[in-house]
């Protein structure tokens, strides 16, 4: 194996790449990314509806004539079981369970002050 040399073998040494230049800069796109979507300011007043979606979640959905009839927020609740009289809501943005999370709040009898949760951020709430 042969032995590296030191760095000092190389002092007073210019290095040249006289190869192929280097394949020109990709122009910067025009079009945003596949998973950005612009945010869409309505120029009417909307009405949106809660729909069932299943057992323990529904959808908040525009009305059909709406130019994006897509589910806007999945909202699920479940019973916090430690506290049966208290449940506990998540929001998702889009239209089921795995879609990005946006926050969380306990509802109910509680002991404790209670809290909202917006993107892992916790907010005590005096109501």
């Amino acid at each position: 194996m042969p032995t590296p040399l030191p760095p000092s073998a190389f002092e007073g040494v210019v290095f040249t790449w006289e190869g192929e230049p280097a394949p020109p800069r990709q122009p910067t796109p025009t079009e945003n990314p596949p998973e950005y979507e612009t945010a869409q300011l309505p120029t009417e007043t909307i009405k949106y509806s809660f729909s069932p979606s299943c057992l323990n979640s529904i959808v908040l959905v525009p009305p059909p004539h709406a130019q994006d009839t897509r589910p806007r927020y999945h909202i699920t609740v479940n019973v916090n079981c430690f506290m049966p009289l208290s449940h506990i809501s998540n929001v998702r943005r889009g239209a089921n369970e795995s879609s990005e999370f946006v926050g969380d709040f306990e509802t109910g009898i509680i002991e404790r002050t209670a809290s909202i949760c917006v993107r892992g951020n916790e907010h005590l709430r005096s109501w």
